[in-house]
């Protein structure tokens, strides 16, 4: 909710600069020319489950404070944040500006493709912004999308090793891995001893880590969102482990006493993969760390620019040169 409230304020500050027109005297002989912006009309906008409130405010504020009206479609896994902000909303906005629709994702075409849409905002995996993408373009609609990602951590020899398996292990491991900036990749640069006292540091800090009910203040992850993601995370870790992957931490039969009904799938690290493997280059979305050694650095930004996609990467070093 806090960066929600900071969308909002954001907003507020560049609307100004994002209404305001122009105005330039003799851009040819005897023409001036007039640049003035004007509400589109309606946009819609469709967000996944795991930022319900938060995601929707990226695009909300900024259509609204334009003049544009929204229609909004939620996750079904998640439906229930966004609908009592709507009854919120409903209070001080006048009725049609904010409207919520839980519509089958069968449908979602309709929506992106309706005659009253002017454009679409998407948040969502990329082989789905893709199809919606070519289908506002062959309607003639306007398209903003996002869409899968996979995010590296490079760890070099002099990184800070207590403070780097923190900072990564709650970047891997809380919501369950299930952000769009969640490390994935964990690529370490260095001999074996370096390489080893890392790996060892990581798995022992990844066994503490408490499971549980997630709005409970002592527990670091909770659980999966449905247990169909579960289960497709698991696919994904077993398909890995075919392709030669080594479960150095296995999570899929983790077990919550208080909750044996969780969707629970506990931290789990894999080695022996590259940066071809598809659980390397593919986005997994679970609570799954790949370990990756690497020789030197170049050989790392060869990696991640060749990647499928390009999200983020960090650099774990007390070097600024590197």
């Amino acid at each position: 909710m806090r960066r929600t409230i900071e969308n909002i304020e954001a907003s507020i500050s560049a609307l100004l600069t994002l209404s305001k027109g122009e105005y330039q005297r003799e851009i040819a002989k005897d023409i001036d020319e007039v640049m003035m912006r004007e509400p589109l009309g309606v946009f819609s906008i469709i967000t996944p489950y795991n930022f319900p409130v938060m995601i929707p405010f990226w695009f909300i504020p900024y259509a609204i404070a334009l003049g544009d009206t929204v229609v909004v479609k939620v996750s079904p896994v998640t439906p229930i944040p966004m609908t009592y902000i709507m009854e919120l909303m409903a209070e001080v906005l006048p009725p049609g500006v904010l409207n919520l629709v839980h519509i089958d994702n069968s449908v979602v075409e309709y929506l992106v493709t309706h005659k009253l849409v002017e454009g679409t905002a998407f948040v969502g995996t990329s082989t789905i912004a893709q199809r919606l993408y070519e289908a506002s373009a062959r309607a003639g609609k306007r398209f903003l999308g996002g869409g899968s990602a996979t995010n590296y951590a490079v760890v070099m020899p002099d990184a800070s090793l207590e403070r780097t398996v923190e900072t990564l292990i709650h970047s891997k491991y809380d919501n369950a891995g299930q952000r769009c900036l969640a490390i994935q990749n964990i690529v370490v640069v260095g001999d074996d001893n370096f390489y080893n006292k890392f790996r060892g540091a990581f798995i022992e800090r990844a066994k503490a880590l408490r499971a549980g009910y997630g709005l409970d203040e002592s527990v670091e992850m909770g659980p999966m969102t449905t247990e169909q993601y579960r289960q497709n995370v698991v696919r994904k870790v077993e398909s890995a482990i075919n392709a030669g992957a080594k479960v150095v931490l296995d999570g899929r039969g983790y077990k919550v006493p208080d909750y044996p009904r969780g969707f629970y799938l506990g931290p789990t690290m894999l080695e022996n993969v590259g940066p071809d493997m598809d659980i390397v280059s593919e986005e997994v979305f679970g609570p799954v760390a790949n370990l990756i050694r690497a020789s030197n650095l170049d050989e790392v930004i060869d990696w991640i620019n060749r990647g499928k996609y390009h999200h983020s990467a960090a650099i774990f070093t007390q070097n600024g040169s590197c």
